[in-house]
């Protein structure tokens, strides 16, 4: 009878334990903002600063022009929650009411985001959750990548939230971007769904490559997954070259990315095989996550490829192997393509160089010692900067500025002449970051470009710089790096370079005055007409 009932209580207890967990679609939490305030139950703890959280329509503006917000509006309704400061470090978390997942079986936090950028630079968010209110919060998540339209996010919870006082925290960090927008905040519970691709897309990147350059990113793949259970992994990947001549790449190779800015430190390691115009990719497995995953397709370009031919670019059907099925079903053929440009000079700063550096200037491995700096190159292992591992000295002074000047360049058969390199600044608004050119050898310097504002790159960006108005036929051009100004206040990490060239289009041939004849004496003219 006393093991009857043992067993009675037993199904009882399994029974009760099996209605209580929640069902797919069960909603843990909701928020939309649109009581224009903070949401009933939610509370806010500043992390640095004075600057709370706002409910408003749309994302931060400037201040000469209130009505041009970035982005425009709300992503649903009319309010969305967004921290924006007109500067630098100010830091707030907004914190959810505490809730029970006790008996939750997949749990997804999804939100829509925003942040643009203000003259290169972006505001961070990072998401936390804590299972008591006295314990430490965990990273979930961190985006710093500049979203310009409103993108939906999702994160699966990990087991660990499954408690009865769970809260999440959505820590926002202004770096001077126009501010971090998050709108329709959903907990909800998924069940079990297993992981699946739901898209396969290709794009390009349609920048323009120097020739004797590295780890040019032509084209990146994007993947999108669905579902809660299980593993996708990508274990192969093909493209077929479109591009003008393969034979003028040195190595092709794979990165990974979870948005759409290209990283340089996550590259995909296993085989690659070039066949023909195949190029192969296999020997790895990559783990997708949910939501987009992007995977990067970068090419070294051979010092001697031509100007002006292109590098481009397929993926084509069933060119992606996940989980032993492959994607997609039709070929991919984006739009665009990357040119080449012919390098007049170029520099990685991999071996010794002939760069002249006074002051606080090095070449070498970045250690991310200084305010905002990179602890990577963007190809190689080494960079061009101001301090490795620190930031620019305060009380910079004109007649003690810090410089970096490049060997000469001889463009004097180059038209359509260009400086392009990698860059990674941050400078403060008061400080003075300039470019110069010199096309005699650096008796004299050109303007080129300097900061009139605050910049704080997060990620190694492209710039190029017209310089053929200054350099067209010239022989002696040079391009110095500096440092000019600085106070006495703040100071950032400055200047980090990398593939650094000058390109132009070598003029073959042209119309001009080969030599000079001596006037001859015939049909009435004598040696002695002037010429």
């Amino acid at each position: 009878m006393q093991k009857t009932i043992k067993i009675v209580m037993t199904v009882i207890f399994l029974l009760t334990i099996a209605l209580k967990s929640y069902t797919q679609g069960e909603v843990f939490l909701t928020a939309d903002f649109e009581g224009g305030s903070k949401p009933s139950g939610w509370t806010e703890v500043r992390v640095s600063g004075l600057k709370y959280w706002e409910y408003q329509n749309g994302g931060g503006a400037n201040t000469s022009l209130p009505d041009f917000r970035h982005p425009a509006a709300a992503y649903e309704g009319n309010y969305n929650a967004l921290f924006f400061s007109q500067g630098v470090g100010p830091t707030s978390r907004l914190i959810t009411p505490a809730m029970n997942l006790s008996y939750s079986i997949k749990p997804v936090l999804s939100f829509w985001l925003a942040m643009d950028e203000w003259d290169g630079s972006t505001d961070q968010l990072k998401i936390y959750y804590r299972t008591k209110s006295y314990l430490p919060w965990q990273l979930l998540e961190t985006y710093t990548a500049t979203l310009s339209v409103w993108t939906k996010k999702e994160i699966i919870l990990p087991d660990e939230v499954k408690v009865t006082t769970l809260q999440i925290a959505f820590e926002a960090k202004s770096n001077y971007g126009y501010g971090v927008c998050i709108d329709n905040v959903l907990i909800d519970e998924r069940g079990v769904l297993p992981r699946t691709v739901s898209t396969v897309n290709m794009y390009q990147t349609k920048e323009t490559v120097a020739s004797g350059t590295t780890g040019n990113p032509i084209a990146f793949v994007e993947i999108e997954t669905s579902g809660n259970s299980g593993s996708l992994n990508l274990t192969q990947a093909n493209f077929n070259y479109t591009g003008t001549d393969i034979n003028e790449i040195n190595a092709f190779k794979i990165y990974y990315t979870r948005d759409s800015v290209f990283t340089p430190t996550s590259q995909i390691i296993g085989t690659s095989n070039i066949v023909g115009n195949n190029i192969q990719f296999s020997g790895f497995s990559q783990a997708l996550q949910l939501g987009l995953n992007y995977i990067w397709v970068t090419a070294d370009i051979k010092s001697s490829a031509l100007h002006n031919n292109n590098v481009d670019i397929e993926l084509p059907a069933n060119g992606l192997t996940i989980n032993s099925i492959t994607y997609p079903s039709v070929a991919k053929t984006p739009t665009g393509k990357s040119l080449i440009e012919e390098s007049i000079i170029t520099t990685d700063f991999e071996s010794a160089s002939s760069w002249s550096l006074n002051n606080s200037w090095a070449i070498g491995v970045p250690l991310g010692g200084g305010t905002y700096d990179p602890n990577h190159s963007f190809a190689g292992t080494k960079v061009l900067a101001t301090n490795l591992n620190g930031n620019y000295p305060s009380n910079i002074t004109v007649g003690g500025e810090h410089n970096a000047i490049s060997p000469q360049a001889n463009a004097t058969y180059y038209k359509n002449v260009n400086l392009r390199y990698r860059r990674w600044l941050n400078i403060e608004s008061l400080d003075r970051s300039r470019v110069w050119l010199s096309n005699d050898d650096g008796s004299s310097w050109s303007n080129v470009m300097e900061n009139q504002f605050q910049i704080q790159d997060r990620v190694w960006k492209y710039l190029l710089h017209d310089i053929s108005s200054l350099s067209t036929r010239k022989g002696n051009v040079k391009v110095k790096f500096s440092i000019d100004e600085s106070d006495n206040s703040i100071e950032y990490g400055g200047w980090n370079i990398d593939n650094f060239a000058i390109t132009g289009d070598f003029i073959a041939s042209d119309v001009g005055l080969k030599s000079m004849v001596a006037p001859i004496v015939k049909c009435g003219l004598t040696s002695a007409e002037v010429v």
